[in-house]
């Protein structure tokens, strides 16, 4: 049983498949990505930071009929109980299997189980708290959780299903490495017995991470997702408090990082083979494998070493990665600790720092440069 694992799916207009992209469907069974946001004609948006986003129900004319979704993510609820159930009522009557929320926990915790005449999969989809957890009564996405009963779950799914994998939702966005809350969870699963662990959501490619236990992939980036002007990179600004704070360096990162991912072919009948990684492009509508692939990744690397200083600078001050909730008066979580190793003090003294107010834009950009101040002067 093959499996391509692709990122995140967010589009509303017509897309093509370049030929490469076609030849990668025509090796696999299924094809697995992160649908980004609901498909609905609701307006009813919920009250959140961020975009709304939508998806476009041309979908069930693309992957061949072997789709597979995630619909656990922080976008799926934009628009409530009716985004969530118009979309899984249009996934099902176009025979798209999905997995990872629904209309109460159990239902959204559910794995998606797949079977062939040489093995069986059990897929589990979960995602980050982002105003989306799905209750014993309310609908939502299954939460990202390490206690006992996840050890005893993995353990009992191993003795149905052959292999056992999880797809999850989270990390930090335009962060190409892995963060603190990724490598405790993957750690913890890995070391219950799961052997592929795959992430989404930050919008950036990372490096595979192999290890005694398994693959791990921090982030699959994007596979289909819209950008404004995508024809074309961002210009620099003369502005000079854009020069100065690396908003122009931030602005390029984002672009390029938005239009690659990674489309990663797993055999989970031969779990002695090697994964199959292409980066993938989207640009002008226009799916395709990228052609030189290694020289991609190799170039990505080089660029954030020879910008890192100014990157994470300029990563700091616009990055909107922190979360809230109306309904439960949760605290923001500002990973800052994730983000730089400069200093394993501030590391560790800030790993868990909580803040229990809402930081707007120019705020955070007060606290990054008090901080930044603290690093480089400690």
């Amino acid at each position: 049983m093959k499996l391509l694992f692709i990122g995140d799916i967010c589009f509303n207009k017509r897309i093509y498949f370049d030929d490469s992209i076609l030849e990668l469907i025509n090796q696999v069974d299924y094809v697995v990505g992160n649908l980004e946001g609901p498909i609905t004609n609701s307006s009813h948006k919920i009250i959140k930071v961020g975009p709304h986003l939508k998806n476009s129900s041309l979908l069930n004319k693309y992957f061949s009929g072997k789709l597979i979704l995630s619909i656990a993510n922080n976008h799926i609820m934009d628009f409530g109980d009716d985004g969530l159930s118009d979309t899984i009522k249009y996934l099902k009557s176009h025979n798209i299997l999905f997995g990872g929320a629904g209309k109460n926990l159990a239902c959204a915790s559910k794995p998606l189980r797949l079977y062939s005449n040489n093995s069986s999969l059990s897929l589990f989809f979960r995602a980050e708290n982002e105003l989306n957890i799905a209750t014993e009564n309310t609908s939502g996405v299954a939460p990202i959780t390490t206690t006992i009963s996840d050890k005893s779950l993995i353990t009992n799914e191993l003795m149905i299903s052959d292999n056992v994998c999880f797809y999850l939702h989270g990390g930090t966005e335009y962060n190409p490495y892995i963060n603190n809350f990724q490598t405790s969870v993957s750690d913890f699963y890995q070391k219950a017995g799961v052997k592929k662990i795959l992430w989404t959501h930050s919008h950036s490619i990372s490096a595979p991470i192999d290890n005694e236990y398994g693959s791990i992939y921090p982030s699959l980036g994007n596979a289909i997702f819209e950008q404004p002007n995508n024809s074309s990179l961002p210009t620099n600004s003369k502005n000079i408090f854009k020069i100065i704070f690396g908003i122009n360096l931030y602005n390029k990162w984002r672009y390029v990082s938005s239009t690659l991912g990674l489309a990663v072919m797993i055999d989970f009948c031969c779990t002695s083979s090697r994964d199959k990684v292409n980066v993938i492009s989207f640009t002008q509508s226009i799916l395709k494998v990228h052609k030189n692939s290694k020289l991609i990744t190799r170039s990505f690397t080089h660029y954030l070493f020879r910008n890192s200083s100014k990157y994470w600078r300029s990563f700091l001050f616009f990055s909107s990665r922190w979360q809230m909730s109306f309904k439960d008066k949760e605290s923001c979580y500002f990973p800052l600790s994730e983000l730089l190793n400069k200093n394993q003090s501030f590391n560790d003294a800030f790993s868990n720092f909580n803040f229990l107010f809402i930081f707007p834009g120019i705020l955070r950009s007060v606290f990054a440069m008090m901080f930044m101040l603290y690093i480089y002067t400690s």
